[in-house]
This record gives C-alpha cells, sequence and structure tokens, in this order.
C-alpha cells in the first residue's frame, strides 16, 4: 500500500494507522467485524518529519514503524540527467491521454528544460510537460523558459511558472473529471487533502 504525503496526515488518523500496522487487522466503519490483512506499507513524504515530531505534528511511534528502510530521492536540480528521461515518459503519458501520441519535444526545448531549478520537482515538471501537451506548444507556454522570465534567474518568475503551470494543471484535472475532487487528485497525482487545499490556495472552486 503506497501512502503519499503521509506528513499532512493528521494525528487521529496516525493513532489509527499505527493500531492497523501493529494488529493486522480493522473494523470497518458501521461493522463489527474485525477484518485480519497483509501488506506493506511505502510512505512518502516532501515533509521534514523529524521537525514535525519536534514540534508534536507527527507521532515518533509511526515513524520508527515505517522508517524500516528510508529512500532519499535528491531535487531534480540534483539529477538532471533524468530530465530528458522524465520527459519522454511523461510526454507519453500525456500525449495518449490527450491524443497527441506524435508529439515530440525539440532539441532547444529538452536543452531548456534541463538547465531550469524546478523547485517544485517532479510534479511541477510534470505539470508543465501536460501543459506542453494541452497548449500544443503555444508561445506563452514556453515563455517562462526563456528570455526575462527565466526560471533560472528570476525569483518572482519562479514562484509565477509554477503557480501558473500547477494551477493550470490542476484545472485541466477538475474540468475532465467534471469536478469531482477525489478523480482530480488521481489524474493530479495528488493526495486528496493537498488538491483540497490547493483548489483555496488558486481559487478555483468558482470557475
Amino acid at each position: 500500500m503506497f501512502l503519499d504525503e503521509i506528513g499532512d496526515l493528521p494525528l487521529k488518523l496516525q493513532a489509527k494507522l499505527l493500531q492497523v500496522i501493529e494488529d493486522k487487522c480493522f473494523t470497518p466503519l458501521g461493522s463489527t467485524e474485525t477484518i485480519k490483512v497483509d501488506f506493506r506499507i511505502v510512505a512518502a513524504t516532501n515533509a521534514p518529519i523529524k521537525k514535525l515530531i519536534a514540534e508534536g505534528r507527527f507521532r515518533p511511534d509511526l515513524f520508527y514503524r515505517l522508517n524500516d528502510y528510508a529512500i532519499h530521492l535528491p531535487p531534480l536540480r540534483n539529477r538532471r540527467e533524468d530530465i530528458p528521461l522524465l520527459a519522454e515518459h511523461f510526454l507519453g503519458v500525456y500525449g495518449r491521454k490527450f491524443k497527441r501520441p506524435d508529439m515530440e519535444i525539440p532539441a532547444e526545448t529538452l536543452s531548456l528544460l534541463t538547465r531550469q531549478q524546478w523547485p517544485g520537482n517532479i510534479r511541477e515538471f510534470e505539470a508543465f510537460i501536460r501543459r506542453l501537451v494541452l497548449d500544443d506548444y503555444k508561445t506563452d507556454v514556453l515563455a517562462s523558459l526563456k528570455g526575462g522570465h527565466s526560471l533560472m534567474s528570476d525569483t518572482a518568475g519562479v514562484a509565477e511558472a509554477v503557480r501558473e503551470t500547477e494551477m493550470d494543471a490542476i484545472l485541466a484535472a477538475l474540468k475532465e473529471a467534471k469536478w469531482n475532487r477525489r478523480k482530480a487528485a488521481e489524474l493530479s497525482g495528488m493526495s486528496y487533502s493537498s488538491l483540497r487545499r490547493r483548489i483555496v490556495k488558486y481559487d478555483l472552486a468558482n470557475q
């Protein structure tokens, strides 16, 4: 079972999850029947878990139960050799999804992508490729990669590019899911709680 953004789990649910992990059983809501389960958990987060523990926002006992083996994934800017492979992968995914299977990323664009910092890491990069496919390489999509809006040199440009790219991707997912938020969360590759926060952050509820 994969649990994304485990650091966002409320304390009350952390206690329940810990109990399920230790007892290997649970009782469904509204039922009196106990169900035994056999599973392994892979959990991921970009939150500073040890800081959350120190602040009393994450249970240390749950952390030690989950932290049998930890994998630290460096930020995308520190593994630029992965960018061409990721670009090819996401282009294939969204090219098929939006019925544009023959799209390719020009060498010049790929070079620009490789030189960016990508402060939002994989999700920002995926959202950018998705937007490229959706907009069919319109000039304004690539404008943030060059000239005065370079992501490498303009801090304000970084924040604005991340905001616009993420907002557009979430809005596209919501429309595709006919405003079913759980379905939109799946389409956009984020947790339901993260999607809800971003809908509020970007004021998308009234779109």
